[in-house]
Formats: structure tokens, C-alpha cells, sequence
């Protein structure tokens, strides 16, 4: 019986290890990780900012709106986005008309690029900040299920 439950032991341990040396892996080599991106982005830059996108007004913070689209750019960074006032309690994004090729990175103000993900990905940010900067292939869309400003969800 005792050697049993050494042999259960070691094959439990084994198997622990295992695990850690995987997870240990994919933290040195994230471009193993398939779930962050089916097909990886050829022309994703982790810290260029688009030349243009000065240009750009991406200022939703005053906005009563449930939504907004924003088209990606390959390369580089856009212009700073800010949210709506309405998204400060919960918000999500999805591809619009995704295929193989859509994705997208994220660049918090404050923080560093996260990504690139892919159509199939999922992504949380918790406690994410309400401005931020997009890359990507596609068009991604931001929206909420918060009630408009001023009125209560019933």
C-alpha cells in the first residue's frame, strides 16, 4: 500500500512540474501562446506611434453612446483613445467582421502594449484605465450595456 501511494505521489509531482515548466515556457516565448494569436501579425510594432495620429480625435469622455468602431492600423500605435463617460462601470470590444487576419494590441496610458490578440482570443483587463492607444488589422468595436447618463438601469 505504501508504495502505492509513493508511486501516486511521484506521478503527482511529476505532473505539477510539468505544468509550472509549461506555464515557465510560455512566460519566456509568449509567441508560442496560439490563444493570444492564431496567426501572428507581421507588422506589429510594440512602441511606434502612427506619424498621423496627432490627426485624430478619438475624445469620447462627453459622448452619450453605446458604442463607437474604431478601424486598426497595421505598425502602429493610434492616436489616444478615451471612453465615454457611460463605459466607466463595464465595458467590452469584438471584432467587427473578423476573419484570420483581424487583431488587435492595447497600450494603456500608464502601462505597457499588451498582445497582439486574435479574433479567437478573449482578453480581460481589469481595472483597466479609460484611455488608451489601438493596433491592429480590422476594426474593433468598444460597447456598453450601462444605461444612458442620468437615468438608472430599471
Amino acid at each position: 500500500m505504501r508504495f502505492v501511494l509513493r508511486i501516486s505521489a511521484i506521478i503527482i509531482a511529476f505532473f505539477v512540474l510539468l505544468i509550472a515548466l509549461v506555464r515557465f515556457v510560455y512566460q519566456l516565448f509568449p509567441q508560442l501562446d496560439t490563444a493570444t494569436h492564431s496567426n501572428p501579425p507581421r507588422h506589429y510594432s510594440p512602441t511606434s506611434i502612427c506619424d498621423d495620429a496627432w490627426k485624430h480625435d478619438y475624445d469620447y469622455t462627453q459622448k452619450d453612446i453605446d458604442h463607437f468602431d474604431i478601424e486598426l492600423h497595421d505598425g502602429c500605435f493610434s492616436a489616444i483613445i478615451s471612453l465615454p463617460e457611460r463605459f466607466r462601470r463595464q465595458y467590452w470590444h469584438q471584432p467587427v467582421n473578423p476573419d484570420q487576419s483581424w487583431w488587435f494590441a492595447i497600450w494603456f496610458v500608464g502601462g505597457r502594449p499588451q498582445g497582439p490578440f486574435g479574433p479567437n482570443a478573449a482578453p480581460v483587463f481589469d481595472h483597466a484605465p479609460m484611455q488608451f492607444r489601438l493596433q491592429g488589422h480590422g476594426t474593433i468595436r468598444y460597447y456598453t450595456n450601462e444605461p444612458p447618463l442620468g437615468r438608472s438601469s430599471q
